[in-house]
């Protein structure tokens, strides 16, 4: 299975990072997709976008075309966000620089609403996807490191390595 990621900056260098980091293909928020907050009416028209508007701006988002997934705002989702997620076959996205990305103290936190988090999708049986979402170079993991966290938060090898690939069919 080939590996992709998604990050949150700019950078002509990440292009050729991939490889080295054991993915096929590295994509940019804002260049490859777009991750929006607004209302599902401003952005219906375009394609590959991902929202993080809030619970109920997720599920209305997820019913339009353009839309390729949902970025939990706060590590949490509803049940009927999980249920459409999973009618619409669009994947809850779970980044994991939520964990990379905090200070000592707020990791923990993290880490405590990202397991619940994959525990809840994984039980709702909805499609998700593994993105670092990494805000510079220095932060970005690698495919095996995110392996490793992905069996940390309670995800077996197998759907990982599914849940990791997934970006590359979406976009």
């Amino acid at each position: 299975m080939l590996s992709f990621d998604l990050v949150n900056f700019h950078d002509a260098g990440v292009d050729a990072l991939a490889p080295r980091l054991g993915y096929k293909k590295i994509f940019k928020s804002g260049v490859d997709v777009e991750i929006s907050a607004r209302g599902v009416g401003d952005w219906a028209k375009r394609s590959k976008l991902i929202t993080n508007g809030g619970q109920e701006t997720d599920a209305k988002a997820l019913k339009q075309n353009g839309v390729i997934g949902v970025l939990p705002q706060g590590m949490t989702v509803t049940r009927k966000v999980l249920d459409i997620a999973k009618d619409e076959e669009k994947p809850i996205i779970i980044p994991m620089s939520a964990v990379t990305n905090t200070q000592a103290g707020a990791r923990i936190q993290e880490l405590s609403k990202m397991r619940k988090l994959v525990r809840s999708v994984l039980m709702a049986d909805a499609p998700f996807a593994l993105v670092s979402l990494a805000d510079g170079k220095e932060l970005m993991m690698s495919s095996l490191q995110m392996l490793e966290m992905a069996g940390f938060l309670g995800i077996d090898m197998a759907r990982a390595k599914t849940a990791m690939g997934r970006m590359g069919e979406l976009i």
